[in-house]
């Protein structure tokens, strides 16, 4: 009897190098030699030992300032977000300190389970930021990067489900924070709920299901990355996050939270329709724009920089969506599902964003044949 062990086939090939500075801000700085990914190789964590995998070296990273944070990332366009590490914390307790080497690894069954079989475009990314009282990054968008071909092969590569459960747990906790709710909340709860329903209900018939959406919870104190949010979502589970705190907002800015996590899901479930192409999207941006390499972190963690500052430039319905392209749609979308919104950026006469909105219109079309101009006429009228 002859047995055979199957052992996985994933191959990489170094595709194009990125280097990215760590540039300085008010808040530090920081400078790294050398960035190196090792392929197909054991890993050496605990949480990974006897794995194959990918491996990220940094050597010669210099840093200045406070309580900085270290991450690993692996992140491919077509799914849009990144698969991180575990944060590392380091207490810098001199003006500066030099760290020789720092590794970060990531499973070949972890990638294959989040990126699929197949080919794909893959970079490995390494990330400083800090959190200085709580609400001030350290150092903006602040990364080195290396992109490769990344060629997942392993029919074997299942997905039990408490695998699955424990990985997407990990991730989700790796950038969020919550707490549970109590009695005490059942009035903030009631008075969020309120909201939530309109947002529901506002829909054309059975659309709520279609972009992926799996479930909902309610939860307090969300934080993304160390800072206050009014809403996320679990991107592996396609589940929205609702902070009933927010209900002490108004109704317009609870629907905005529900309605800027919502597109990330539906963006994420249906990211092959040309309507959501990168290349696409970013020939509806003015001529010579370019996005900030810091991206959201940049408007997420200043507190001088409003993120929802409405309209700061043409093509633009916010300052936030001027951070990246995927954040740049989100916000857009939000325009136009919210009337409020809507008739403020009519009355702009922005040829960009209009056109952003058409574009809109025709993606949300093909994934429900309810979001007619009919639809579209009643919902502006009634003003909900």
């Amino acid at each position: 009897m002859n047995t055979f062990i199957h052992k996985p086939i994933i191959t990489l090939y170094l595709f194009l190098l990125i280097l990215i500075p760590i540039n300085a801000s008010d808040n530090g700085s920081a400078k790294v030699k050398e960035m190196k990914v090792t392929l197909n190789t054991p890993l050496e964590s605990v949480n990974y030992k006897g794995q194959m995998g990918v491996r990220i070296d940094v050597f010669g990273i210099n840093i200045k300032g406070d309580n900085p944070l270290f991450m690993a990332q692996a992140l491919d366009s077509r799914v849009k977000l990144p698969l991180p590490t575990d944060q590392k914390n380091l207490k810098i307790t001199k003006n500066s300190q030099t760290i020789a080497r720092m590794s970060f690894e990531f499973p070949n069954n972890e990638l294959q389970k989040y990126f699929g079989m197949g080919e794909h475009k893959v970079y490995f990314r390494f990330l400083i930021t800090s959190f200085r009282n709580t609400n001030q990054l350290f150092i903006e968008g602040s990364f080195i990067q290396k992109q490769v071909i990344l060629v997942l092969n392993d029919p074997e590569t299942v997905d039990p489900f408490e695998e699955d459960k424990a990985a997407n747990e990990k991730i989700l906790k790796s950038e969020y924070s919550w707490d549970l709710l109590t009695d005490g909340d059942d009035e903030k709860l009631l008075k969020y709920a309120d909201v939530f329903l309109k947002f529901y209900r506002k829909f054309p018939e059975g659309f709520i299901k279609k972009p992926g959406l799996r479930g909902i919870v309610f939860i307090k104190n969300i934080k993304w990355m160390g800072y206050k949010v009014g809403a996320g979502f679990d991107r592996n589970e396609m589940t929205l996050i609702c902070d009933v705190n927010n209900a002490r907002s108004s109704a317009e800015t609870i629907e905005y939270a529900l309605q800027h996590e919502f597109f990330h899901i539906m963006e994420n479930i249906h990211y092959k329709s040309k309507y959501t192409n990168e290349k696409n999207r970013k020939k509806l941006n003015p001529r010579g724009f370019k996005y900030p390499s810091s991206g959201a972190m940049k408007y997420i963690a200043s507190p001088d920089a409003d993120p929802l500052a409405e309209h700061p430039s043409p093509g633009f319905v916010s300052r936030y969506a001027t951070s990246d392209m995927y954040h740049g749609q989100t916000e857009t979308y939000c325009f136009l599902i919210i009337p409020v919104k809507y008739k403020r950026a009519v009355a702009w006469k922005d040829k960009y964003i209009m056109e952003k909105f058409r574009q809109l219109r025709l993606f949300l079309a093909e994934i429900s044949d309810g979001f007619t101009d009919e639809y579209f006429d009643a919902l502006y009228d009634s003003g909900d």
